[in-house]
């Protein structure tokens, strides 16, 4: 599986468009948390992203999963979330970018 970055501007633009299917929270490592969005694509499949810090950066990572988990639940409106406690078993793109075109109608 892959997992694409997005900037936290594109996440609100899909939660906007109601193409967010599932929310759910990977352990990284001890001390490291991200999220993980499914995302509705403009092929009708769904990929799944996380957020980056900013453009041309990482992965965005949280020490404290209670912080995590009430961002999910007060920007985004989150009342259930997977969570993910074995390795992940996922990898990055080497550009790790998504495109707009990726998720835009």
């Amino acid at each position: 599986m892959r997992v694409y970055l997005i900037l936290l501007k594109q996440l609100e633009e899909v939660f906007n468009q109601n193409k967010v299917v599932r929310i759910a929270i990977q352990r990284m490592d001890k001390k490291k948390w991200i999220p993980l969005f499914d995302v509705k694509n403009s092929e009708g499949g769904v990929i799944t992203c996380s957020l980056r810090v900013q453009s041309g950066e990482g992965v965005r990572t949280w020490a404290d999963l209670r912080i995590l988990a009430d961002m999910l639940r007060d920007d985004f409106n989150a009342r259930e979330v997977g969570l993910f406690l074995d390795e992940p078993d996922f990898i990055f793109p080497d550009d790790g970018v998504l495109d707009k075109d990726e998720y835009s109608d």
